[in-house]
C-alpha cells in the first residue's frame, strides 16, 4: 500500500464512521477502485484508533463530565447500551462473515436508509423531548438504553451503518435531530475502542506492523473524523436525515453497477 492509498482509506474511514451512510458500502467501492494490497492488521487498527481519537477530542468536555460523575445518568445509559451491544456482538460476530457480501450491503443501504427517513419524518411531527446528551437534557432510561444498545448491535450486519441505526433508534425515542447524532457519537467511543482488541484476539497469526502508513491512517482518519462530526452536527440543523437515505440509495445503485 502506498501513501496515497493510505490517505484515501483514512479519509473514507473518518467520514463513514460518523455519517449515517455505511462504511461497508464505501469500502466496497474504494477497494474496487484502488485495487490496493491488503491493508494489514496494523493499518486497520490505526484507522479505528484515529476515529476513536476524533470522537474523544471533539466531545472531550462531555466525556470529562461523564467520567467525573457530573452526568451519572448519561454514564449509566452509555454503559448499559454498550454492554447490550457487546453481549449481542459476542454471539453474533462469528456469523458476520457469512453476511459480508455486496448484495447484503446493497439491500441494507436501501432498507435502513428508508427506515431512517421514515422515522425522521415521523419524529419531525412530534414535539421534541429534552432527551439526549446536552447539559439540560434527560438521559435515556435503562429500557431506552437497552433498546439503543440493541440497535447498535444490528450494525454488525454490513451496510446498516452504526451511526445511522443509533440515530434512527434515538429519533424513534423522539430525541431531536442534533441530540440523536450526539448520542450516537458518544455511544460509538467504547465500541470503537474495543474493535482493535477484537482484531488482535481474532487474528493471532497476523503481524502487527507500525510503519508510515499506520501513522498516516491514524492522523487522516482522526482529522477527517472530527470534521465529519462537526459537519453533520451543523448540517442536520438545516436538513432532514432523508437526504442521507437518498445518498444511501444512490450508493446502492452504484455498487450494483460496479
Amino acid at each position: 500500500m502506498d501513501t496515497w492509498q493510505a490517505v484515501i482509506l483514512g479519509f473514507v474511514q473518518g467520514v463513514t464512521e460518523f455519517l449515517p451512510v455505511s462504511s461497508s458500502g464505501h469500502l466496497i467501492l474504494v477497494a474496487y477502485w484502488l485495487q490496493a494490497a491488503s491493508a494489514g492488521l496494523g493499518f486497520e487498527i490505526a484507522l479505528h484508533l484515529g476515529t476513536l481519537l476524533a470522537v474523544l477530542l471533539y466531545f472531550w468536555r462531555d466525556f470529562l463530565d461523564i467520567l467525573t460523575g457530573r452526568r451519572k445518568g448519561l454514564l449509566i445509559s452509555l454503559a448499559v447500551a454498550t454492554l447490550v451491544t457487546g453481549i449481542i456482538g459476542y454471539f453474533v460476530a462469528p456469523m458476520r462473515e457469512s453476511l459480508d457480501s455486496s448484495s447484503v450491503v446493497v439491500w441494507n443501504l436501501v432498507i435502513f436508509g428508508a427506515i431512517l427517513w421514515l422515522v425522521d419524518m415521523w419524529a419531525a411531527n412530534l414535539p421534541a423531548k429534552t432527551l439526549g446528551t446536552g447539559q439540560n437534557a434527560k438521559a435515556p432510561s435503562i429500557w431506552a438504553s437497552i433498546y439503543l444498545g440493541i440497535a447498535q448491535a444490528i450494525a454488525l450486519v454490513p451496510g446498516v451503518s452504526r451511526s445511522g441505526i443509533v440515530i434512527t433508534a434515538a429519533r424513534s425515542l423522539n430525541m431531536n435531530k442534533v441530540e440523536a447524532a450526539r448520542f450516537a457519537f458518544l455511544l460509538s467511543a467504547p465500541i470503537i475502542a474495543l474493535t482493535p482488541m477484537t482484531f488482535l484476539l481474532n487474528r493471532t497469526e497476523a503481524t502487527l506492523v507500525i510503519d508510515s502508513t499506520f501513522w498516516i491512517g491514524l492522523i487522516v482518519s482522526a482529522v477527517v473524523g472530527m470534521a465529519a462530526i462537526a459537519i453533520l452536527l451543523s448540517l442536520i440543523k438545516r436538513i432532514s436525515y432523508g437526504w442521507f437515505a437518498l445518498y444511501r440509495a444512490v450508493l446502492a445503485i452504484i455498487i450494483l453497477l460496479v
